[in-house]
């Protein structure tokens, strides 16, 4: 109400204001100042200002300051006028306090300050100094990090760590930006010296870097080599024999500027070439670096090697026991070396609700009893093994149900066919509703639609709609109210048509049209396709690369070779086929397009490699099973319509690559000759085509014969043909 009535008296006098000049509207109102908001985008050298819209206001006045009593302004932010409601301060100095405040002004009215807001600006970054490189005995070039906010980079460099000591001209050395390294020139032999170095902003200055060291030295860098031996709590050093040194310095750090050094390595003398580092903690990075040295010298340091001790073994969950309706007992196997293990129980395999007492419990011995829990209740265990200083990774997780119900027993399948098959499993007392899982692998991570948890009744169901060729698993588990038990045991459901079954022989009764026999491998591929109805020795040979893709398709006749096909795939799909005559002179080129399913939904057929001219296209539609249902030809429009059955047709157990050249009763798409039959569909069905439409001729209904598992073993009536099979079980 206040806001509202606000509202109303401000738009009254403004509108008083522009009827009187703001004469009355000047002397008698003063507008609420304006509400300063806390900063943002808060820097080094800046930060955003904020504040509320006042009603009516056209501008607003800002006061940025070093002191809260605004005496010290910043130069430039006195009275400085803005038309928005935010402006970003800039040039400022780091780790420095300021204060704004704003005024809102209308016609020539100005509004009272704001509130105070303070704002302190980010901290210049401690910069960092690499090691030192293109060392000689009178010089060395140093090197540091770039700096994103920077004026100049300040350089010390001295003969003594704590920098009292500081060489001519490089106390403070300013090196301006985008420079990130400087040559040291004319300093001692057989010197050490140290350096580091701070930034500047404006006027303002960074901490000073790490330091670090380097030796002008007249002795070869030593090379560090890999560590040897590593285990839970030690490793062994090694690096290269150097003929000129008689003793060696090492550094072992937990960090690779070598700012942790362990206690006993800093710079410690060694006679040898390795070095045994005891008395470490398990599964921790540990770096070590080198000098060489002798009567006259020491040299720099050598590379860093990079080493992390061994962990603990990960330990090992095993099944529970003593399983209850309250609790059950965790297991697991001991791991040498560990003092206790973390215990870990949860209602989730992801481990997001852990029960409370058991995040990470400390046990000393490799059992534990949990209780109380609830009845019927899914839980989850894993364990991490600590010891030396160390944590392992947690364990396999093991699954524990308590209060579980009887398992049911599932049975071998029966009534299985192409296309499907029925589940059993042994009928349960007192049980009304089970929960089916059908899956592709033995796991069950890969549940067929629909058959995860499924529900069921009886002692029977039938699955359809199946993949021919694929594996399945299933199992159960049985619910009564609201308890479910475990699982049962899995049943494999083998394909009836295995890998070994092939087709070996395509015969059509008439016999103007083609006959085909195939030939396999030992791996079972298609290597061959005879043609015992037409004359001559007429056959193609197929071959195949490493991968098992296929390589070329070959015509022959009477030992010539006739057309030869190349293959191109690209990620395992079939890209493109070249078409090249006998001299090797290109024919044709095919190229394929694929929807997002992975189907072939054209196929184009071209005279040239460039694709220039286009002979002809076959477009494919697809129905909601994924079957072809029409094709179009890019300038003849539809030339086929298909309508199928629910069995599966032998065309399927070819590779579908080689559609092409594998015979139909009638169905050309392409008119060849008998030398180049190269023309039959640009696909291979699933299920057998029981209806053709094709574009100049009747419509054809095909009927076929089928056996026990719905494969499809003869076509009956004009075009009447006899598959034979071999390989198969049935």
């Amino acid at each position: 109400m206040f806001r509202f009535n606000y509202i109303r008296v401000v738009a009254g006098l403004v509108i008083t204001c522009l009827i009187t000049n703001c004469s009355l509207f000047e002397k008698e109102f003063i507008f609420p100042s304006p509400i300063a908001q806390q900063a943002s985008d808060i820097g080094v050298a800046g930060f955003t200002a904020h504040w509320e819209k006042v009603l009516g206001a056209t501008s607003y006045e800002i006061d940025v300051t070093l002191d809260s009593n605004f005496t010290q302004f910043v130069s430039g932010y006195q009275d400085k006028q803005v038309e928005d409601t935010s402006l970003i301060i800039d040039a400022l100095e780091p780790s420095t306090t300021y204060y704004y405040r704003v005024r809102a002004n209308i016609s020539s009215q100005t509004s009272i300050n704001s509130n105070i807001i303070q704002v302190v600006t980010e901290s210049l970054t401690q910069p960092l100094v690499y090691a030192a490189t293109e060392v000689s005995s009178t010089g060395f070039r140093i090197h540091w990090q770039k700096m994103p906010i920077a004026t100049n980079y300040l350089i010390d460099v001295a003969a003594d760590e704590n920098f009292q000591n500081t060489l001519i001209n490089y106390n403070s050395l300013r090196v301006s930006p985008p420079d990130t390294h400087l040559l040291i020139n004319n300093v001692k032999v057989n010197t050490q010296y140290f350096y580091r170095m701070k930034i500047q902003q404006s006027n303002s200055f960074s901490e000073y870097s790490n330091t670090q060291t380097v030796f002008t030295s007249t002795l070869s860098t030593p090379v560090a080599l890999a560590s040897t031996m590593v285990e839970l709590t030690s490793f062994v050093a090694n690096w290269e024999t150097l003929s000129e040194a008689t003793s060696y310095r090492i550094d072992v750090s937990r960090d690779a500027l070598f700012t942790q050094l362990l206690d006993g390595y800093d710079n410690l003398l060694v006679n040898a070439t390795s070095l045994t580092i005891p008395n470490l903690e398990a599964n921790t990075i540990y770096y070590y670096r080198i000098r060489a040295m002798n009567d006259k010298a020491i040299s720099n340091h050598s590379n860093v090697i990079m080493t992390t001790t061994t962990n603990l073994t990960t330990p090992t969950a095993i099944p529970a026991t003593k399983v209850q309706s309250g609790g059950f007992q965790a297991n697991w196997i001991t791991v040498p070396n560990a003092g206790s293990y973390l215990l870990q129980v949860a209602i989730d395999e992801d481990f997001t609700q852990v029960l409370p007492g058991y995040n990470n419990l400390a046990v000393a011995n490799n059992f534990k009893l949990i209780q109380p829990l609830e009845a019927n209740t899914t839980y989850y265990f894993r364990i991490k093994a600590q010891g030396l200083g160390a944590v392992s990774d947690y364990s396999n997780v093991i699954q524990v149900t308590t209060n579980m119900l009887t398992a049911p027993v599932a049975t071998a399948p029966t009534f299985q066919k192409a296309f499907s098959f029925t589940t059993n499993w042994e009928i349960q007392v007192g049980i009304d509703i089970y929960l089916l899982d059908v899956a592709t692998n033995p796991s069950f991570t890969n549940f067929v639609v629909g058959y995860q948890n499924r529900e069921v009744i009886g002692g029977t169901h039938t699955l359809e709609n199946l993949d021919f060729n694929t594996t399945y698993y299933y199992r159960l588990r049985s619910r009564r109210l609201a308890q479910t038990s475990m699982y049962s045991n899995v049943i494999q459901v083998n394909p009836c048509i295995s890998n070994n079954c092939k087709v070996a022989s395509l015969a059509f009764a008439d016999p103007n049209l083609i006959s085909q026999e195939f030939t396999y491998d030992i791996q079972r591929r298609l290597t061959s396709i005879n043609f015992p109805t037409i004359p001559g020795d007429r056959r193609t040979q197929i071959t195949y690369h490493a991968d098992g893709l296929i390589d070329k398709v070959k015509h022959r006749y009477n030992g010539r070779g006739v057309f030869e096909y190349t293959y191109i795939y690209d990620s395992k799909v079939l890209k493109e086929i070249q078409k090249r005559d006998d001299s090797n002179n290109l024919v044709e080129l095919w190229t394929f397009i694929y929807n997002a399913q992975g189907l072939r939904i054209s196929w184009a057929v071209y005279s040239d490699l460039l694709k220039t001219t286009l002979i002809e296209r076959f477009n494919y539609t697809y129905n909601s099973n994924n079957e072809v249902v029409e094709v179009r030809e890019e300038i003849n429009g539809t030339i086929r319509k298909y309508t199928y059955d629910e069995q599966l047709s032998p065309y399927a157990l070819f590779n579908p690559d080689l559609c092409f050249f594998i015979t139909t009763h009638r169905d050309t798409w392409r008119l060849g000759n008998f030398l180049d039959e190269s023309a039959f569909r640009g696909f291979l069905p699933i299920h057998n085509i029981t209806i053709e439409d094709i574009s100049g001729t009747p419509s054809e209904g095909i009927v076929y014969s089928y056996n026990s598992k719905d494969i499809a073993l003869n076509q009956i009536g004009f075009f009447a043909g006899t598959y034979t099979f071999i390989g198969c079980d049935f």
